[in-house]
């Protein structure tokens, strides 16, 4: 085989390659369903305050990830292609415990910009799994955004971190479902 049809051949990998990872990308469905349900529990906190929010989460984030899961393998079926999905289940359950044990026994500005900052890093690890700059630059504005957020010690912070983060997550995920 000459360096020619070498390259070729390696080229013509690299793209069926992205076109399977292109074919996988279903990210946009998660982004969508939790960034509504994080819009949806600023009401939780402006109707019934924020001792409601870890029920909220709690019924939520499971059936999200039910959700999620559902839809992927539904897209993955479709499409005749897969990948693992314990990577994004560990993820998403270590995300749901840890911002829950947060909210429920941390204090102050612990209990306030906790949850969201793992929230943030969870998602750099989902952005990771996705191989998506665009979920790695939101979750790190997100982030910055938290700490901000704590250190100016805003009024209502919970519900301006809700509608920050919900909006973020809703606007990337249309955007990455119009691009798909």
């Amino acid at each position: 085989m000459d360096s020619q049809t070498a390259r070729t051949t390696l080229d013509e990998v690299d793209r069926l390659r992205s076109d399977a990872r292109h074919r996988l990308d279903h990210a946009w469905f998660p982004l969508i369903l939790f960034g509504l349900l994080t819009l949806a529990s600023a009401g939780v906190v402006a109707l019934f305050g924020e001792s409601a929010l870890g029920l909220f989460w709690l019924v939520a984030g499971v059936g999200g990830g039910i959700a999620c899961g559902w839809h992927a393998q539904r897209t993955e079926e479709r499409r005749g292609l897969s990948r693992p999905g314990l990577p994004y289940v560990l993820l998403a359950g270590v995300l749901l415990v840890s911002a829950l044990l947060l909210g429920a026994f941390g204090t102050g500005a612990v209990q306030v910009a906790g949850p969201p900052l793992v929230v943030a890093v969870a998602y750099l690890g989902f952005a990771v799994l996705e191989r998506s700059v665009a979920i790695a630059v939101t979750a790190a504005f997100l982030g910055a955004a938290t700490i901000a957020i704590a250190v100016i010690d805003v009024a209502e912070p919970t519900i301006w971190l809700a509608l920050l983060f919900g909006v973020a997550f809703t606007t990337l995920g249309v955007i990455r479902r119009a691009c798909a």
